[in-house]
């Protein structure tokens, strides 16, 4: 799939955001290719279980893994870790579904 075009995302990191994904993302191309510096759990285009469920761990992550949890609360564990260490200015991109 072709993606035209300078994401969002992207503009903001190149004007000095740090940009960071929770949740899922269920779109190409991947969210490094969006511009994201940070996605430390995801959910990759795939249906998963609400608890425990397979995730992307990391910017780089290729595969899922099996996460303990239920997902609305691990994605919001991970976004409260990211407002608290990010610095200003950032863009969080967080995304449930459930």
């Amino acid at each position: 799939r072709n993606f035209r075009g300078t994401p969002v995302v992207e503009q903001l990191r190149r004007g000095g955001y740090e940009t960071h994904l929770v949740g899922k993302w269920h779109i190409a191309p991947t969210p490094k290719q969006c511009g994201f510096t940070n996605a430390p759990v995801w959910l990759a285009p795939a249906a998963t279980p609400y608890p425990d469920p397979e995730l992307r761990h990391g910017l780089e992550a290729t595969s899922d893994t099996k996460t303990p949890g239920l997902i609305t609360e691990i994605f919001t564990r991970h976004a409260v870790e990211v407002i608290e260490k990010a610095k200003q200015p950032y863009l969080l991109w967080l995304a449930y579904n459930a």
